[in-house]
Formats: structure tokens, sequence, C-alpha cells
């Protein structure tokens, strides 16, 4: 998933965030796909704090991009908060949403009955007083 979130930059006590296009799996200042803008939390102009290519955060909320919390907050200040039309655009149908409830139950069942199997074919651990106890009656 395409998320839009922040990358920080600046140094020690002076914070300065890149608000940029992210593939999801990628770390909080890794590598971006685009730049959109920045958010300087230290600027004393609030107009100067936050500055984004509009059309270009449009684009990429068109195409199913997901913004972080705080983009979410960065750009509803900024008056570029994704529209209604977007955000249906984003939505699964009921179809989709059963399979993926049944995708969810699958794997829950799949990873219980992989730690059944692993419980069971592992002998039980023993305790330190149940370890004496052996030690003692094979004397």
């Amino acid at each position: 998933m395409v998320r839009i979130r922040c990358k920080r930059l600046g140094r020690r006590n002076r914070p300065f965030y890149r608000i940029d296009v992210f593939d999801g799996r990628t770390r909080r200042d890794g590598r971006s796909i685009e730049s959109l803008g920045f958010y300087d939390p230290l600027a004393k102009d609030e107009a100067a704090q936050v500055q984004v290519k509009a059309d270009r955060v449009a684009y990429w909320l068109s195409v199913g991009a997901q913004p972080s919390p705080t983009v979410r907050s960065l750009l509803d200040r900024q008056n570029v908060a994704p529209t209604k039309k977007v955000a249906e655009a984003v939505k699964r149908t009921p179809e989709e949403e059963k399979a993926r409830q049944l995708a969810r139950e699958e794997k829950r069942s799949l990873i219980t009955a992989q730690k059944a199997r692993a419980e069971a074919a592992s002998p039980r651990k023993l305790s330190k007083k149940e370890q004496r106890e052996a030690k003692k009656a094979g004397r």
C-alpha cells in the first residue's frame, strides 16, 4: 500500500519534515517515491509551516494512497483533505470485505493449528523441582 507520511530531517532539537509518498513497507526515513511538500513545526509564521503541492497530493489520493494521521491533519490545515469521492473509491465492496474476513479467519485457524502441532511435537519441559525428583528416582 502506498502511504503519504512525514520523513524527518533537520538536526537534534530542530525538526523538519518532508511530506513524501512511500511504499508502506519502507522505514520512516527511507527512500521515497515522490516529495509533496514540507512541514516545519518551528516556523514562526503558520502559513510558512506547511507547504504542499496540492495537485500532486490530489493525484496520489485519487490513486489510493493513504495519508498518515499526522499528514491528514496537515492536509486539513491546508484544505487539501481527501474528498468524499476519493474516500468512496477506496472503500471495498461487500464481496471484497467478506473475502478478506474469510482469509483472516483461515489464517487464524492455520496459526492455531501450527501452534498445536508444535506443542504436541515438543516434549513438555520439566520444572527444576520435577528434574530433581526424576534425578533422585533414577538413582
